[in-house]
């Protein structure tokens, strides 16, 4: 904790070079955890040191990119970002200990929340011209199963909204809703409203002694990222054998997640 000198004792001729005091080295550091994961500036949610994945739900209609920035906790290791290209997609965060062989890659994984920004435009239709089945603009008829079981491979929930109930079909194969029977050929139209950001296939049925389905994609004309209203006559359905007095159950064929509202028969007061 003191030197200062050296002393050199001896006879004849010596020659010195090279006077200094030295040690083994350190073994390379293997250390390839995080101090900190940031996401816009903000540390990400449920961080740990050693994680390697995270999943990271974006707002619908979301399209950049967030910026990711990683601290190591060893500040001779190596931290290497690789931004996700689009949205869905996964940034990466290469770790390379002081070593330079000890890697970890770190993923955060970027979804959209398919779950609708704003709600379907509310009905603007009377109450006395309307048979509602699920809508909370109406007040709906009774014996309602939102989920019936047919063997359908369908995620079928009701989620609430920005305030306001509607149908998520996740998964969507086919889903049924059922409702007490009842007396619709006073009423002209069938609507609803539909949402979808991946749906590429649709179809609605009403089931009254029989079944047959309305094609949304081909016989509307399909759209995706916004709340679509539909009014389909009930002569589609009548013109084809339905028994508009004894109406009691829809159907839902088609894939992706569909977000159905405001469900109801009405016709011109």
């Amino acid at each position: 904790t003191a030197a200062f000198q050296f002393k050199t004792d001896g006879n004849g001729t010596i020659y010195l070079d090279n006077l200094y005091f030295w040690k083994e080295p350190a073994p390379a550091g293997t250390d390839i955890s995080l101090s900190d994961l940031t996401v816009d500036g903000s540390t990400i949610a449920n961080f740990a040191a050693n994680t390697s994945s995270y999943d990271v739900e974006l707002a619908a209609g979301t399209t950049t990119v967030p910026a990711v920035a990683a601290a190591a906790t060893d500040t001779n290791a190596t931290v290497q970002v690789t931004d996700a290209t689009s949205i869905p997609g996964a940034t990466t965060i290469l770790v390379t200990a002081q070593d330079g062989t000890t890697t970890n890659t770190v993923t955060i994984n970027f979804t959209l929340n398919p779950d609708p920004a704003v709600n379907a435009p509310t009905p603007t239709n009377n109450q006395a011209d309307v048979i509602s089945v699920y809508s909370d603009a109406f007040n709906s008829i009774g014996g309602i199963i939102l989920d019936p079981a047919w063997n359908q491979a369908t995620d079928a929930t009701e989620i609430e909204n920005n305030g306001n109930k509607l149908l998520k079909y996740k998964n969507l194969n086919y889903q049924g809703l059922q409702y007490e029977v009842t007396d619709v050929s006073t009423m002209e139209y069938l609507h609803l409203d539909y949402f979808t950001y991946d749906a590429t296939a649709f179809q609605f049925s009403l089931i009254a002694g029989g079944e047959n389905a309305y094609n949304v994609a081909t016989d509307a004309g399909f759209a995706t990222g916004e709340w679509v209203s539909l009014d389909i006559p009930l002569s589609f359905f009548s013109d084809a054998g339905r028994d508009l007095t004894a109406a009691f159950q829809f159907k839902t064929d088609g894939n992706g997640t569909i977000y159905l509202d405001n469900l109801y028969f009405w016709k011109e007061p």
